[in-house]
């Protein structure tokens, strides 16, 4: 059975998305992999990067159904905490 799935990064230059058809049973791993993300953007690595499906954070193997939406996250660059002590210190 073949199913279609959306891979999709974001980074604050540009955009990636592209659906792939996969046979069943695959992987977000597989997906990333046939999509030709790494190719686009060479900083990502799988093993490295955070993943998830619909906004639900998964690992690589999670195994992926028709019209699922694979989204590689991005690290934070400045960490919650951090964020809420430079707002307190404009306000200053």
């Amino acid at each position: 059975m073949q199913i279609r799935v959306t891979v999709v990064f974001a980074s604050p230059a540009d955009f990636f998305s592209r659906s792939v058809v996969m046979t069943t049973p695959c992987t977000i791993d597989d997906a990333i992999r046939c999509s030709g993300i790494v190719e686009s953007f060479p900083e990502l690595q799988p093993a490295d990067q955070m993943v998830g499906v619909w906004g639900q954070r998964c690992s690589l193997n999670h195994e992926l159904q028709d019209n699922d939406r694979v989204e590689v996250y991005r690290p934070l660059q400045v960490t919650p905490t951090e964020a809420r002590r430079l707002r307190a210190q404009k306000k200053k």
